[in-house]
């Protein structure tokens, strides 16, 4: 059964272009990572009962380890990969966050659930959504959505979600309102998927990681990182080095 968002945005244009997808983690987990030559699925505490590999479409959203103090290890260093369109099918497909859900529901009614923005994940879903609340590729990236969009008025989600992803007040959500969340519940193999990895630059030092992201085919983007930093604060520089490169890729033309 499809979700009124969901019947709103199947009948909608997809953008031009397909963006490639990223996936957020941290140092400690890399190893894991560098062992395998996969990312894999982990047990969900929102979808509970299922193994899933989360990730969003294009944005450096995810603040991994968002909790932890300042601190000088590198295991809590932000890892992201960029991932291009896998053969894998999408488990589920969401506008947003979905572990974020309970911070957004000041724009909703008390009754919406997190399954009532559902959407088709064989459908070219994402680049609908995109589409109609952004307009280009670009925009979406840049989070600059559109100040207007015809909505049917009883839509309610839809015109919910356009609340959401452009208010300008303080409130306690981040841009991850408006990221497009892909859910997998496969492993996702990186050889040949893994278009480019953003990582501390001290472990470009190291050749087995040098030579392992070359086997992928991954370009390194590399970051430099500064004792006593908080893991969340390198968001928005990391945000800048995967917006730079997917702009130099020619992803946002």
């Amino acid at each position: 059964m499809h979700s009124r968002f969901d019947a709103f945005i199947r009948v909608q244009p997809p953008v031009a272009g397909q963006l490639p997808l990223t996936h957020a983690t941290d140092g400690f987990t890399l190893r894991e990572v560098l062992d395998t030559d996969c990312l894999r699925a982990q047990e969900c505490s929102v979808f509970s009962g299922d193994k899933l590999v989360y990730c969003f479409l294009g944005r450096a959203a995810y603040r991994a380890n968002a909790g932890e103090p300042p601190n000088a290890q590198l295991a809590y260093a932000p890892i992201y990969f960029v991932l291009k369109p896998t053969k894998i099918p999408p488990k589920r497909i969401f506008p947003f966050d979905t572990g974020g859900f309970v911070k957004f529901q000041d724009a909703m009614h008390q009754r919406m659930r997190v399954s009532d923005f559902a959407l088709d994940p064989g459908n070219d879903s994402a680049r609908r959504v995109i589409q109609v609340y952004f307009e280009t590729n670009r925009k979406y990236i840049e989070n600059e959505p559109r100040t207007s969009v015809q909505i049917p008025p009883l839509d309610f989600e839809a015109s919910s979600f356009h609340s959401l992803i452009t208010d300008t007040k303080r409130n306690s959500y981040d841009d991850r309102v408006s990221a497009i969340e892909i859910q997998f519940d496969q492993d996702i193999p990186l050889a040949g998927v893994a278009e480019a990895v953003v990582l501390p630059s001290v472990l470009l030092d190291d050749e087995a990681i040098k030579a392992k992201l070359s086997a992928w085919g991954a370009q390194p983007l590399p970051y430099d990182l500064i004792s006593r930093f908080r893991p969340a604060e390198y968001v928005s520089q990391i945000a800048n080095i995967v917006r730079d490169y997917l702009a130099g890729k020619g992803y946002l033309d």
